[in-house]
């Protein structure tokens, strides 16, 4: 099963910043918020690329500020 991220760009790195969710469309519901809540945290995030990855294999880290938005538990994979 796939795993879907609201991700993070910065030069050649990576971040979850939230997830991980069930389909794409679940991951495009949070990513104003969590796009948003990097901006407030990070003065060097409006020069980021923000989008929605999907992983597969059983990738199933927690999005660094999964804590900090408001998630519907039930959104989340488990």
């Amino acid at each position: 099963m796939r795993a879907f991220y609201v991700d993070l760009v910065r030069g050649a790195s990576l971040d979850f910043i939230a997830g991980p969710f069930g389909s794409e469309e679940i991951a495009g519901k949070y990513q104003q918020a969590a796009v948003g809540k990097q901006v407030e945290l990070d003065p060097w995030a409006p020069l980021d690329d923000f989008g929605v990855s999907a992983v597969s294999g059983g990738f199933r880290q927690l999005g660094r500020l999964n804590d900090r938005i408001k998630i519907d538990p039930g959104d989340l994979l488990n």
